[in-house]
């Protein structure tokens, strides 16, 4: 099980690895989705624009890359089941 801190970590590029050293790979679901905007705003406590807004700043100095999109909860699904070390969240 993962703490709401630990999530919030690893959504913002801080923690890459669990404690076993297994890779983390999050998986977030398409901007504007509804479901990634409420993920944003209750665990990440960041609209969806500060959260843009912060990974362009990570991806332009070359410190971080964001989180893979996918369209679909059922893509969430398939991602995590099939790969080890993946996270991601669905409604």
């Amino acid at each position: 099980n993962l703490t709401k801190n630990e999530i919030k970590r690893i959504y913002l590029g801080k923690m890459k690895n669990f404690a076993n050293g297994q890779v983390i790979l999050p998986i977030d679901l398409s901007e504007g989705d509804k479901t990634r905007n409420a993920f944003n705003k209750q665990l990440l406590g960041k609209s969806s624009s500060q959260i843009k807004a912060y990974w362009s700043k990570l991806i332009f100095t070359g410190k971080g890359t964001p989180p893979k999109n996918v369209r679909s909860e059922s893509e969430v699904i398939s991602a995590v089941a099939a790969n080890p070390g993946t996270i991601g969240y669905v409604e």
